[in-house]
């Protein structure tokens, strides 16, 4: 696709000054991190550094970052980011400002959006679903639910533990009913048992999982906080029937 490859790079806005009217100067540049990230990368852009982001890579943008997205690259938008979606980029944002000026490129604004989209060719702009409550969380990622109870999942370590689990005694044993010891509602993170609603997304919270474990969980005990940091996480106080092993696609693993 003309345009978008790293050999039109001179036509990119790395190179433009509408935005910004001038090239930053020598002292603000020894503020300033650059890092190109290609390839399937993952890469947190942080404070006021300067990220190009190519591919299939995906970056996370905070504070005062400034993110350029080409190729098939993903980014996440927080604080006051600011990123300009070329070529196929997808931009999940949160907060700061985006700069759409592909109309191959999609965005999708989060609840509790704050910030400023420009959309300079009428790319799609998607706004993602209020989910504040517990049905409308096991409805939104179909999570099968029977008699009121959710089969949700962990991505657990060889102990069918994780580290922070093994450092308070629970354990997602196959016939292991844990119950957090902590129970807060309160917190998004800690205080509880915390769950995904399919196997593949558990292992974004342990990514050197060994087993993935089926949890039966009452809907009425989950949590969810809204608006999240992890909008694809809930907690609830316990397991209301015995765990069970499954494979990377939710199949149950029979014992031998």
């Amino acid at each position: 696709m003309a345009g978008t490859g790293p050999a039109a790079k001179s036509a990119g806005p790395a190179d433009a000054k509408g935005e910004y009217g001038q090239t930053p100067g020598k002292a603000q540049q020894k503020m300033t991190e650059i890092k190109e990230v290609c390839g399937t990368e993952k890469f947190t852009a942080r404070e006021n550094s300067q990220v190009t982001a190519w591919g299939n890579s995906q970056v996370t943008a905070w504070e005062n970052s400034q993110v350029t997205a080409w190729g098939n690259s993903q980014v996440t938008a927080r604080g006051n980011s600011q990123v300009t979606a070329w070529g196929n980029s997808f931009i999940r944002v949160y907060h700061g400002k985006i700069i759409i000026v592909s109309p191959s490129a999609v965005v999708m604004v989060m609840p509790g959006f704050d910030g400023k989209i420009i959309n300079k060719v009428g790319a799609a702009v998607l706004y993602a679903p209020i989910i504040d409550t517990a049905e409308k969380w096991v409805a939104h990622y179909g999570v099968t639910v029977k008699r009121g109870i959710a089969t949700l999942y962990k991505a657990v370590d060889a102990d069918f533990s994780t580290s922070n689990a093994r450092a308070k005694g629970i354990f997602y044993r196959p016939g292991d009913t844990p119950a957090a010891p902590d129970w807060n509602p309160e917190p998004e993170c800690g205080g509880g048992l915390h769950f995904s609603p399919h196997p593949a997304l558990a292992l974004a919270f342990n990514s050197s999982a060994v087993h993935f474990v089926a949890c039966p969980v009452r809907v009425s005990d989950i949590v969810v906080h809204y608006p999240a940091t992890y909008p694809d996480k809930v907690k609830a106080p316990r397991v209301c029937k015995p765990c069970y092993e499954v494979d990377r696609n939710g199949n149950k693993i029979e014992a031998e």
